[in-house]
């Protein structure tokens, strides 16, 4: 069902220049993954097409966790992936000051991943939007906490965070790469390549075995090449304890609730790459 033309949004907000200050979050913990969990039911559905797209968002605010009386003021650099249909709208931000909310990480430049359901329209209303974000919020939050001891190496360090309208957002260190997506396999050599690879397989092994982290969404535009290094981002859609929390969706997905060698399942889905 389409949203009725005359039911205009707001001009996308994350301009370049943009000052705003940004207030510490603790996220509540990761919303479940059942089978269908994120889809629009009719009333959601009708609600799309009755009631302004601001409206619904100021009355279906992102799920609380607690809020933290750190706040730190931002400014927008460039835009990476910005407007309308976004899963997240993701900028580069200058920290305005020299100390990073409340956790005393020291970086100037970072990522600012914001999950803002008012642009988050995607398959004409077939997904809902606030139950999204909340999904990738939490998931991309609880990913990271359990990630610490590899913060700052291979995944950056980050911060979470809200701004107005309370949107949620995620600060993220910036990283100097190219992602995988973006280099040119024939101007790397074969054993590079191979390297390349192998330390993919080895993170993912290593996190699936040792911490309980399935990542959904390893793919080429999520790994970036340094020259010394690797670095892996996005885990929006990371599931934990190996399986998600529906027991008919369990059945078809390759984390049935037991570690399983890197040769087979990355012989039966290879996770994009």
């Amino acid at each position: 069902m389409r949203a009725p033309t005359d039911f205009q949004k707001p001009p996308v907000p994350y301009i370049k220049g943009w000052k705003f200050t940004a207030q510490s979050h603790i996220s509540p913990p990761s919303t479940p993954v059942t089978r269908g969990c994120c889809q629009n039911k009719a009333k959601g559905r009708k609600e799309r097409s009755t009631l302004n797209p601001v409206k619904r968002c100021l009355k279906h605010p992102p799920l609380l966790g607690k809020t933290e009386p750190y706040t730190t003021d931002l400014e927008i650099l460039d835009l990476l992936r910005v407007g309308d249909g976004c899963n997240a709208q993701v900028f580069n931000v200058n920290i305005l000051g020299t100390q990073s909310l409340s956790t005393g990480s020291y970086f100037q430049l970072a990522v600012a991943k914001t999950y803002d359901p008012l642009y988050y329209n995607k398959d004409e209303g077939y997904l809902n939007p606030f139950l999204c974000v909340d999904r990738n919020y939490t998931h991309e939050v609880h990913a990271y906490n359990l990630l610490t001891e590899f913060q700052g190496d291979l995944v950056p360090k980050y911060e979470s965070s809200r701004i107005h309208r309370t949107v949620r957002l995620v600060l993220i260190e910036y990283i100097e790469g190219t992602t995988m997506l973006q280099a040119k396999p024939g101007k790397i050599p074969r054993h590079e390549r191979q390297q390349i690879m192998k330390s993919i397989i080895d993170f993912e092994t290593r996190i699936y075995k040792k911490i309980d982290i399935g990542l959904m969404d390893l793919s080429p535009q999520n790994v970036i090449i340094r020259p010394d290094s690797l670095v892996f981002i996005d885990f929006e859609h990371a599931v934990f304890n190996h399986k998600p929390d529906d027991p008919i969706a369990q059945k078809v997905d390759i984390l049935p609730g037991q570690y399983i060698s890197p040769l087979i399942r990355w012989k039966k889905k290879n996770h994009g790459l």
